[in-house]
């Protein structure tokens, strides 16, 4: 299978995903309260996956996805699965960055998650974001080929082609060019990181 994820997230509807987040959100203002702004991250998460423990909310954390496309092989780690409903993103900066959300929003791509959140810790005080995902799994392959005016070399469409039959469309735009390895896309692209190795 070329996308794994141990959970198999519910299509939550938005006032439950509101139910759930004032509870952790409940939680991470504790965590904040208590530890205050200048830990790790790792501590921010230790401290936050053990109250949502006590609150009865088991939220899995570090769960890996795993992402195979022929001899490509990734793993991605979501921060906490929080009660098996929704993903959040911890993270110590003093500010959340889109960089974050994009990240955000390819785990709840992969793992067919509705709903996410980004929380830093970093800040004076608690800084957060929501991140929705509109598509399902089904969404994301859905698509048609259109080849009219296609100039490029057939090889490189059947790979295009045969990748997003694998894998789906909408994941972060870097990871696809690495996963291709295509030179000239990787020597054209702005993604500083889109290097063939």
């Amino acid at each position: 299978m070329p996308i794994e994820c141990p959970i198999a997230f519910p299509r939550l509807e938005r006032e439950a995903f509101q139910r759930l987040d004032f509870q952790v959100m409940r939680l991470i203002f504790e965590t904040h309260g208590c530890l205050g702004r200048s830990c790790d991250e790792v501590i921010y998460h230790n401290e936050l996956a053990a109250r949502l423990e006590a609150a009865g909310l088991a939220s899995p954390a570090e769960v890996i996805i795993t992402v195979r496309h022929e001899s490509f092989l990734k793993e991605y780690r979501i921060d906490l699965a929080v009660a098996k409903q929704a993903i959040y993103e911890l993270k110590a900066a003093k500010a959340i960055t889109p960089a974050h959300e994009g990240q955000t929003m390819n785990y709840l791509l992969l793992a067919d998650c509705t709903h996410g959140k980004v929380v830093s810790f970093g800040g004076a005080s608690v800084n957060s974001r929501f991140v929705n995902n509109p598509l399902s799994r089904e969404d994301r392959y859905r698509f048609e080929t259109i080849q009219t005016g296609w100039r490029g070399p057939n090889k490189l469409l059947r790979a295009l082609v045969h990748f997003i039959e694998d894998i789906g469309l909408f994941l972060e735009p870097p990871s696809t060019i690495r996963l291709l390895c295509i030179p000239w896309a990787a020597r054209n692209m702005p993604w500083s990181d889109a290097r063939c190795s």
